[in-house]
């Protein structure tokens, strides 16, 4: 048995045009992405730890430069605030399950 670490799959775009969307964390697991893979628990966990790590720096980086601009507002972001915002969501909802997981099976 080994251990997956895996990520919703995307949700409708924030609006028409947009290069990124949050992610759709009501989906069955079985629509989910397989990120990688891993020979324990706990070597997933310490990937899913680690990718959290990284997504709240680069949200803390985001914030700190929106405030600069005096916005924080969603109205305010471009593109590419979204696209970290996104990121910081998929590695927030990510979960490491079971490869014998049954709701990772086709239905």
């Amino acid at each position: 048995m080994g251990w997956v670490l895996i990520a919703p799959p995307p949700g409708p775009p924030r609006s028409i045009g947009a290069s990124t969307a949050p992610p759709n964390d009501n989906a069955p697991l079985n629509q989910w992405t397989i990120r990688n893979s891993y020979d324990s628990a706990q070597a997933c966990e310490a990937a899913k730890k680690k990718n959290l790590d990284t997504a709240t720096t680069n949200m803390d980086e985001q914030h700190h430069l929106a405030e600069q601009r005096q916005g924080l507002s969603p109205d305010n972001f471009s593109d590419s605030e979204f696209l970290v915002a996104d990121q910081f969501e998929y590695a927030t909802e990510a979960l490491c399950i079971s490869t014998d997981d049954p709701r990772l099976k086709s239905k």
